[in-house]
């Protein structure tokens, strides 16, 4: 009878086993990266149902590297310094501005990340 060695990521709530070490890693941080997006959409939208935000979470999260792509495309830094669209006036407002903030750093560091 032959041995074959199974890696599981002790964070993912379905126990899904992979047969290289590489492969559990990578869902392990996938999953890092769902819980990060979780914390920040419960503060971004905290008067969405919580199951709605972990679900969104969970799908951006094992679609981290796609996200990253895209964000390395996108002139982040651009985001920084753009008018809020919901803004009377031309200047951003204050909290727009910390959120695009936010976004951007987010992106960037999940660009990294992957």
């Amino acid at each position: 009878m032959a041995v074959k060695a199974l890696y599981v990521s002790d964070k993912d709530p379905k126990q899904m086993m992979f047969e290289k070490k590489a492969d559990a890693d990578a869902r392990d941080k996938d999953l890092s990266v769902a819980e990060a997006l979780d914390a920040f959409l419960r503060k971004q939208f905290p008067k969405v149902d919580d199951a709605v935000l972990e679900e969104i979470a969970y799908a951006l999260g094992d679609r981290r590297t796609a996200l990253a792509a895209l964000a390395h495309k996108l002139d982040l830094d651009a985001l920084d310094n753009a008018p809020d669209p919901t803004a009377s006036g031309s200047q951003p407002s204050s909290e727009g501005a910390a959120g695009k903030s936010n976004v951007t750093t987010m992106a960037k560091d999940a660009a990294k990340g992957s």
